[in-house]
């Protein structure tokens, strides 16, 4: 939701010297979809995580996908290389489908161990 959001809406560039393009438009609106998602999705897993870990979660998920986009991109730019690899042609790479995921996957267990 972020590209699609930064891609249509996106003027403001956060100024991020090893991500130009992200805007925070492209931010907020993948923010605001995250916390929504969020909460609409509490009604089904209620028994799972109680609503203050859910509105957490739907808080954190985009601010550590964000840290975890750019420090991918730091990695690169520090080796050098403009894509992470050649497996997904296109793409950048492995690393850049998984960056998010990377560093949104320690904040999700640490809230769940909680």
């Amino acid at each position: 939701m972020s590209y699609f959001f930064g891609s249509y809406f996106g003027n403001t560039k956060m100024g991020i010297k090893v991500s130009p393009n992200k805007t925070w438009e492209g931010f907020i609106g993948g923010f605001l979809c995250c916390l929504i998602f969020s909460i609409v999705s509490f009604s089904y897993i209620q028994e799972i995580y109680p609503l203050w870990k859910t509105i957490l979660l739907g808080i954190l998920i985009p601010v550590f996908g964000l840290i975890g986009d750019i420090y991918q991109s730091k990695l690169k730019r520090m080796a050098g290389v403009k894509d992470s690899g050649g497996l997904l042609p296109g793409h950048g790479g492995i690393f850049d489908r998984l960056d998010s995921a990377m560093g949104v996957s320690y904040v999700s267990f640490l809230i769940t161990i909680i």
